[in-house]
């Protein structure tokens, strides 16, 4: 059974996590060599596979071997964080962290693959973050992946919770010192500065609700206008360093009509109009071109979901249905189904109390859900 989760991981799962899903994989390239090293790590990717498994292939045995590799997985990390914690300045080289803060990502990943959606995905978050601000990757090709992962999953956590903001908005997390051509990342936002972008705004909709709960009018101010607009000319002065008509270039594109929805989204008012219909059909253009078999389709459902939650045409919700579906067939992440859910809801405000639309985040503590949108 371990051989079929190896295969299934080296062939099939490693391949849909990172816009590479050729042999070249960072999942295949970096975290498996250091899994041979470290038994922890090696339970981790072991269940990971096996999640994403079971899902396609859901008989028994799969799930047992999942279940025991998670066990062990948890056991092991417990293990290695207090053996981290009591040991003393003399004996470094008793610990080797590097695999740690893969396990912990790991296990982040494996809440994805279940489709959990009560904030399981959290203690293994942050520990990752703790890991990562207290102490810097030995291995600088892991180092640049791992931060780029983190960064990633932490900036896109914060579209859809009211409490997660990303470590690197309080200065806590540096990308590495030499941050590589935006073309080396595995995903797409944060060495090209578009997160930078999408952090910014997530900070406006925290002022704006502030506003709101204090009764301060408008909730929009000079202030939070004039900021908006710094962000503005900054998405439209973003380039991307793809080459132009290819997948990543579409996928680029792509992000940066879901980070204007974002920002129109916020700031402006919560109600069908010409300008928000536009720019979510010039997004969805861009999804049509991405080819379904593309690497870059492992990173889609977070500009997705942004669309989704502008989508006021009935038009563009079937275009938007269409695309979770296309999601779903390349991925079999359980992840999606749910972030479709949240978004019928929306489409459901915004039919009924338009004015409430804007805030999914609320929408989505009210649905009692909690999860990763990655």
């Amino acid at each position: 059974m371990d051989r079929k989760l190896l295969d299934h991981f080296v062939y099939g799962f490693s391949r849909v996590l990172t816009l590479i899903n050729d042999d070249s994989n960072p999942f295949k390239e970096i975290l498996l060599p250091m899994a041979t090293q470290h038994r922890g790590l090696m339970h981790s990717l072991m269940c990971l596979s096996g999640s994403h498994l079971s899902g396609l292939n859901p008989e028994p045995g799969v799930k047992e071997r999942k279940y025991y590799h998670f066990h062990r997985a948890i056991r092991d990390l417990k293990a290695n964080i207090t053996a981290r914690t009591n040991m003393t300045e003399q004996e470094p080289e008793l610990l080797s962290e590097d695999p740690i803060i893969a396990s912990t990502i790991a296990l982040s990943l494996n809440t994805i693959c279940e489709g959990e959606t009560n904030g399981e995905y959290r203690p293994h978050m942050d520990a990752a973050r703790y890991l990562l601000v207290t102490q810097k990757p030995r291995n600088e090709n892991f180092r640049q992946f791992i931060v780029e992962f983190f960064q990633y999953h932490d900036v896109s956590n914060s579209i859809t919770s009211l409490d997660r903001r990303p470590a690197h908005l309080d200065g806590e997390l540096r990308l590495p010192d030499f941050v590589p051509h935006a073309q080396a990342g595995m995903f797409l936002g944060v060495f090209d500065g578009l997160f930078r972008y999408i952090s910014q705004v997530t900070g406006l909709r925290d002022r704006i609700r502030q506003r709101f709960s204090e009764g301060y009018e408008p909730a929009v101010d000079y202030q939070i206008l004039s900021d908006a607009v710094m962000i503005d000319t900054s998405i439209r002065t973003w380039e991307t360093s793809h080459p132009p008509n290819t997948p990543n270039y579409y996928l680029a594109q792509l992000y940066r009509q879901s980070t204007w929805v974002y920002l129109y989204r916020t700031i402006r008012p919560s109600r069908p109009s010409d300008k928000i219909a536009q720019v979510v059909d010039d997004g969805l253009e861009f999804l049509d071109l991405l080819p379904q078999d593309a690497g870059a389709f492992s990173i889609v459902l977070m500009p997705l979901f942004l669309l989704g939650c502008s989508a006021f045409v009935p038009r563009q919700r079937e275009k938007i249905r269409k695309g979770f579906d296309a999601l779903k067939a390349y991925s079999n992440l359980r992840n999606i189904e749910p972030a479709f859910k949240v978004v019928q809801r929306v489409w459901e405000v915004m039919d009924s109390k338009t004015e409430d639309s804007w805030d999914w985040e609320r929408i989505i503590k009210e649905m009692n859900m909690d999860f990763l949108i990655t």
